[in-house]
């Protein structure tokens, strides 16, 4: 019964989601253009909107994500296994971003990576060669270099409390630094800015703390600043010395600041205004699950399921977050495994 209280909201999502993807690409059909999931957002790329295989497959991936979340919420509430769910994390990880380390060995050194068998879906953009100002951006065994960043800014968080909180040794933090690298060579300016803003907030967290008097450091949150600042210190002085610096100053320079006045920025920018403007011509339905690509993932949602899709989702975020705050008075084992999960 908590289990499914606390995930109502996701699966009536889910299943209003799954309602659009059957009806809105009927109801309006070729009476709007659409970006289809399977192209570009380019001008040449809008459709007049259709029943396509992105309504079903995205339906289907929406499902096996609610029955992930479902054995999730199972772990978090009962409190059985939530080490074992960790750990499963924590070692898909280490592959994720050992791949990706090999991935960069093997391009710069001229060998074997299978991208043929890692990335092998005919119909999906793969686009795990992209390079930026010749700089071969990380991808590891995601599509592309922005998909396997929102894998690693989701880590670096659950890494570091799942450290303080005593889950794991010393070796998670240098995992954690590792992490750290492969989101910067990912150049996701989405990633970024996330990364950013967490560290913002847990600065801002602690300085709370510390002005309540609250804070105690213990010797896992120093071996914490020694460890990353150890990591930047050294990452920094290599580029200095190297003359690698400069390189890397341009390329975030690229990635961040001029990124909304490259031809990928005015691509996304393009079709966040077009979801945007799709919700309004729909009269606040949306076209369907699956049925427009858009960079946000929020007006994504907006376009294809329309406001009331919004406000469920929004709805079960709301009540997420209070769920959370509502048991951080105990230190159970089960508590711990909502921290780790809020982190992420």
């Amino acid at each position: 019964r908590e289990v499914a209280k606390s995930i109502s909201m996701l699966i009536l999502f889910a299943c209003y989601a799954t309602l659009t993807a059957i009806v809105l690409p009927v109801l309006f059909r070729g009476s709007v253009d659409v970006y289809p999931l399977d192209l570009g957002l380019r001008d040449n790329d809008l459709t007049p909107l259709t029943p396509r295989s992105g309504n079903i497959t995205q339906t289907i991936y929406l499902i096996v994500n609610v029955t992930l979340a479902a054995a999730i919420a199972n772990v978090i509430v009962t409190g059985r296994d939530y080490l074992f769910a960790a750990r499963a994390y924590v070692a898909t990880s280490v592959f994720i971003i050992l791949m990706g380390i090999y991935q960069l060995l093997a391009h710069y050194g001229g060998f074997y990576y299978p991208y043929d068998v890692i990335t092998n879906n005919p119909g999906y953009s793969q686009q795990f060669d992209q390079q930026l100002l010749g700089l071969k951006r990380y991808s590891s065994v995601f599509t592309e270099p922005s998909a396997a960043a929102h894998w690693l800014v989701g880590f670096l968080p659950f890494a570091i409390v799942a450290y303080l909180r005593g889950l794991f040794g010393t070796w998670l933090l240098w995992v954690s630094v590792l992490a750290a690298g492969c989101l910067l060579v990912a150049t996701s300016t989405t990633g970024y800015a996330v990364a950013v803003m967490l560290m913002g907030y847990a600065g801002f967290r602690l300085l709370l703390r510390a002005a309540q008097g609250i804070t105690k450091v213990s010797h896992r949150a120093f071996a914490l600043a020694l460890v990353f600042g150890t990591g930047l210190t050294f990452v920094v002085g290599w580029m200095w010395f190297s003359g690698f610096f400069e390189l890397v100053t341009a390329v975030l320079d690229k990635a961040v600041l001029t990124k909304l006045a490259s031809a990928s920025g005015e691509r996304r920018l393009g079709g966040d205004a077009h979801a945007f403007w799709l919700l309004i011509e729909t009269a606040g339905l949306g076209v369907g699950w699956g049925g427009n690509k858009a960079s946000s993932q929020l007006l994504r949602v907006a376009s294809t399921t329309g406001v009331l899709g919004m406000l469920i989702i929004g709805y079960f975020i709301v009540g997420l977050v209070r769920r959370n705050r509502s048991v951080r008075t105990s230190e159970t084992a089960g508590t711990r495994m909502k921290d780790l999960v809020s982190a992420h």
